[in-house]
């Protein structure tokens, strides 16, 4: 059972609550573009998660350091950014509850009428556009002369031998058969569309290769992305013991000990942070040794010598959660997570050389005699990122060697890690 002090779980926490504060709270501005309904477009900055968030307003600066300028899709034609455009407009909506345990019991529409921004999902001879209302559903929408033409989709409830089982009102799949008159061939595919963005996507790439359009433009959604690569460094290792029963282990300062580390990574990033937030893993060999001396002096005939050695070698499996925020051309990081070590080497001895009325004995035994094989550590870093290159700094508290209840133990590691990322 893992017990860090407590000062370290405080830390942790803190800056957990930092990472995701960050992850959920900051704006990410990019290069992008408002358009007014005059149609002077402005270059500046755009951030891109308060267009990704919630469809109905957007941050823009004209210089990074100015202040933010909130617009409404009612204040514009247009915005875009990371090569997402999106267009502004008035389109129906609909509004009844999409979780099971509120489904409604009938299928017809309620609709509303909302302004706002809607992001061009397929552009082309046949456009699609994607949005999110107010309670978080995704709703798709075409456009026919001008105007935006909601494509209806709505779950309910409805009785079936007694039962209440699940029903959908795909009126969209119709509706799509006509935009797509030009293409036959895809009208017996549209019963497997789904109401998702990805269906979308898949269905608007085969109608453009149908109609033999090679400059369609499809706003593909962001997945899950991969980065791989080594990490070496430096370890340094600090080992303390409390106890009243082992004397050579807690009246004699253990030497800090330095080692060579390395590990493999793997960095899962995850789409919805617009690739800020990932959880970083990482395996690899970590070790340390460290040795003292202590001397009992009982009398001047008798006195004992302990010479304690210590020399661990883990594998070792990293999780973290990082948060990235990018500073030009380099990125820093932070990322706090949990380290678990299980030790494939343990040699554990204390030579004790007794003294009396000038006769030596030698005997050796085990310095710790009950060894923590797995041990965890709660763990924090910061680091800096450049093209394809990492530093970084990173402190560990483990809970330590020893199993015995009598003897305390931890153990603090600082690391100096540099990386390479291997993927591109």
């Amino acid at each position: 059972m893992f017990t860090a002090p407590a000062s370290l779980k405080i830390s942790f926490l803190i800056v957990l609550l930092f990472l995701t504060q960050l992850a959920f709270g900051q704006t990410n501005f990019q290069p992008g573009y408002v358009v007014t309904p005059a149609g002077d477009t402005l270059r500046g900055f755009v951030d891109e998660r308060s267009l990704d968030e919630n469809f109905t307003k957007v941050f823009f600066k004209k210089d990074l350091a100015d202040q933010r300028t909130v617009y409404a899709p009612a204040d514009l034609k247009a915005a875009g950014v990371n090569g997402k455009d999106f267009v502004t407009g008035v389109v129906e909506t609909e509004m009844s509850p999409n979780e099971t345990s509120r489904l409604s019991k009938f299928p017809e529409f309620k609709i509303d009428t909302v302004h706002t921004f809607l992001l061009v999902l397929a552009r082309g001879p046949k456009n699609i556009y994607y949005s999110v209302n107010s309670i978080g559903k995704e709703q798709f929408y075409s456009q026919q002369n001008g105007k935006f033409e909601f494509l209806a989709y709505k779950r309910y409830l409805k009785k079936e031998e007694g039962k209440e089982v699940i029903a959908e009102n795909k009126k969209f799949i119709g509706q799509l058969a006509l935009l797509m008159n030009d293409c036959p061939n895809l009208h017996k595919s549209l019963g497997t569309v789904t109401y998702s963005r990805k269906s979308f996507e898949r269905l608007f790439t085969s109608y453009y290769q149908c109609v033999n359009y090679t400059e369609g433009k499809i706003q593909k959604s962001m997945k899950i992305a991969f980065e791989y690569g080594v990490v070496a460094g430096v370890s340094k290792t600090s080992i303390e013991f409390e106890s009243p029963d082992f004397p050579h282990l807690t009246n004699s300062k253990f030497k800090d000990s330095y080692n060579v580390t390395g590990s493999l990574f793997l960095n899962v990033i995850l789409p919805f942070s617009t690739q800020r937030l990932s959880i970083y893993n990482e395996a690899g060999i970590y070790s340390f040794a460290t040795d003292n001396h202590y001397e009992d002096i009982v009398h001047s005939y008798y006195y004992r010598n302990y010479y304690t050695s210590l020399d661990f070698t883990y594998l070792k499996l990293n999780n973290f959660l990082r948060y990235k925020l990018p500073l030009g051309t380099s990125t820093i990081f932070l990322q706090a997570g949990v380290s678990n070590s299980i030790a494939v080497k343990s040699d554990n001895v204390v030579r004790k050389e007794q003294f009396l009325h000038g006769e030596i004995t030698t005997s050796d035994s085990e310095a710790v005699p009950g060894v923590r094989k797995y041990e965890q550590s709660l763990a924090v870093g910061a680091g800096y990122l450049f093209k394809r290159f990492s530093g970084e700094f990173r402190f560990e508290k483990g809970n330590g060697i020893s199993i015995i209840g009598n003897l305390q133990n931890s153990n603090t590691k600082l690391f100096v890690l540099l990386g390479y990322r291997l993927s591109k």
